[in-house]
């Protein structure tokens, strides 16, 4: 928890401290984009993140977000030009070769159990494997079902007549093949790295390369479209469903049910760290701010009331800040808790640093940061206001004798409201790829944190020969991590390609993977494994972007922006080191 709301302090600082010197970052048109780039990133963020908790990284990500949202301008292309029907016989032939590499890969990773000299001559040599069946039936029963499943559907495609279907649904099955694409990915991943051996670092940078190569092999290379055609499958990538006051609205009341339930959670388990009636004001709060919007937009209300709000929650939220800071800061004067304030100085420090090379940019003629002492500077600057955030944040929520860990929240939900009060709620809509991504991150957080399979992959990555001896089968937990990571890869790549409608098949995607991995770092996952909260890994994807859109809208120089994310990544990563290792020795 504590690792989630020190990066969440961090994008609400960089959030404000932007907002602050360019009113431009809180318009209508900056936020929906920064918004819809943050959901697509999160979503291989997501993706990225059960593979790194595995202790495993896959650096194919990119390719299969070039190589998926090619592949679907590509076929419904294609599909156009088939006769009418021919869509639901490819469905079954791709959704049979599917299963059938499920259970092929699932039949022949049993001989390896043997040796891998006895599980390579099964896949070279099939008389052998007949010859396993016969040996180990008892074993091979379910997988040679799967086996055989797989077969006879794709019999079924080959053989079945051609049924005319409408244009919405063969769409949709097209849409359908590419994420079980993604899946068969996924799959071979896991077998190379499990049963073969392999690195996952190599698997996945041939990965990587193989992926690239075909996507520009199959479209000749050519820039894939679809120009004017299926509005309604690109309205996943660009429609606007509601406003962000409803989604405030949902938020509230999210937080107010979570609320009684940490409430009576805490009768029966004492010592629950965060106070409900905490959680239970501020989505009290979200529930009346958003309320009063969306009355509005449903309504029609005098606009009045939505001007009313939002000097309400500016004027409140910097109160509450203003109040907030003051009290954890007295609190811990009081109790002396030097390094606590230490850390508050340093982040104070970093503040003034950057508001000084804003100035100077500012007040520069110069279209850039020109200077390399004061392009040093900045990234100085960054450094020790997201040290000492962090560590600021780390300490009052570590230190149970000062008891602030609702007033930490509460502080940063006071930043949240004036940013919110400087934001115009009622013309914000929300992009349809950010429902997209709470649909899944409430998915994966849900699987991760409340199935035994989640506490597997946990365990497996904190120690996998000790997992494998308690009993967890370690290698399907592997194949589980992968699956998941280019199930995720295909979703964004379908979101990507809906959204930009104009793919190079030799770029689309190019580097992505680096963003995912460093989104799922920022958020909390360890690189060696064993750690990770999917709602950190959102929150570094957002602070990513918020990154980019601030170098952009603040005037730096362009070529900056590397170095500084750079220089960002690093100082967050820095930061969860040394804070490991201060808790290490602590523990000792």
């Amino acid at each position: 928890m504590k690792k989630i709301l020190g990066i969440f302090g961090l994008l609400v600082f960089v959030c404000l401290f932007t907002s602050i010197l360019n009113p431009d970052f809180l318009t209508t048109y900056n936020i929906q984009n920064t918004l819809r780039r943050t959901s697509y990133y999160g979503i291989i963020g997501i993706g990225a993140a059960f593979v790194i908790i595995t202790s495993g990284i896959d650096l194919s990500i990119g390719s299969v977000i070039g190589l998926i949202g090619c592949l679907l301008s590509f076929s419904l292309a294609a599909m156009g030009q088939l006769p009418p029907g021919e869509a639901l016989d490819r469905t079954f032939l791709l959704t049979g070769l599917l299963i059938w590499i499920i259970g092929a890969t699932w039949l022949h990773t049993i001989p390896f159990r043997e040796g891998m000299r006895h599980g390579l001559m099964c896949i070279v040599f099939p008389p052998a494997m007949l010859m396993f069946l016969g040996r180990h039936w008892s074993d091979c029963r379910r997988p040679a079902w799967v086996y055989g499943s797989g077969l006879a559907t794709i019999l079924v495609g080959f053989l079945m007549p051609t049924v005319p279907l409408p244009p919405a649904v063969s769409t949709a099955l097209v849409v359908l093949w590419m994420l079980e694409i993604s899946v068969m990915l996924g799959l071979i991943h896991g077998f190379l790295i499990t049963r073969v051996g392999l690195q996952p670092f190599i698997v996945t940078l041939c990965g990587l390369l193989v992926y690239r190569g075909m996507a520009r092999w199959i479209t000749k290379d050519q820039t894939q479209g679809f120009g004017r055609d299926h509005e309604g499958l690109r309205s996943l990538a660009t429609g606007r469903p509601c406003t962000m006051s409803a989604l405030i609205l949902a938020l509230g009341i999210g937080l107010i049910v979570w609320a009684l339930l940490r409430w009576l959670r805490q009768r029966r388990e004492p010592g629950v760290s965060v106070s409900p009636w905490c959680l239970a004001s501020i989505g009290a709060a979200a529930v009346t701010v958003g309320g009063l919007h969306y009355a509005q937009d449903i309504a029609s209300l005098p606009g009045w009331q939505a001007t009313w709000a939002q000097h309400a929650m500016y004027v409140g939220g910097g109160i509450g800040l203003a109040v907030g800071l003051v009290w954890l800061n007295v609190v811990a004067l009081w109790h002396r808790r030097w390094k606590t304030l230490a850390a508050d100085a340093v982040t104070a420090a970093g503040c003034a640093v950057l508001g000084l090379v804003l100035y100077r940019q500012q007040g520069s003629s110069a279209a850039g940061l020109d200077d390399w002492f004061w392009a040093l500077t900045t990234v100085v600057g960054l450094a020790a206001v997201i040290g000492g955030a962090v560590y600021l944040l780390h300490g009052l929520w570590r230190d149970a004798g000062l008891g602030l860990r609702s007033w930490v929240i509460w502080t940063i939900a006071a930043a949240v409201f004036l940013m919110t009060g400087m934001t115009p709620m009622d013309r914000v809509e929300v992009p349809m790829p950010l429902l997209i991504m709470i649909a899944l991150a409430l998915l994966a957080g849900g699987f991760l944190n409340y199935t035994i399979y989640g506490r597997y992959l946990l365990a497996l990555g904190r120690n996998e020969e000790a997992a494998r001896y308690s009993g967890i089968n370690t290698q399907a937990m592997v194949f589980m991590a992968y699956v998941i990571c280019a199930l995720m890869a295909g979703i964004a790549g379908i979101l990507f390609s809906l959204d930009v409608n104009s793919m190079q098949p030799s770029v689309h995607g190019s580097f992505y993977e680096l963003y995912a991995i460093a989104a799922a770092v920022l958020g909390g996952c360890s690189l060696r494994g064993g750690e990770g909260s999917i709602l950190g890994v959102v929150i570094g994807a957002a602070v990513m972007q918020v990154l980019y859109n601030a170098i952009n809208i603040l005037g730096i120089s362009t070529q900056l922006e590397f170095a500084i994310i750079g220089g960002v990544i690093l100082a967050g990563v820095v930061a969860d080191e040394v804070l490991r290792r201060i808790a290490e020795e602590q523990a000792s």
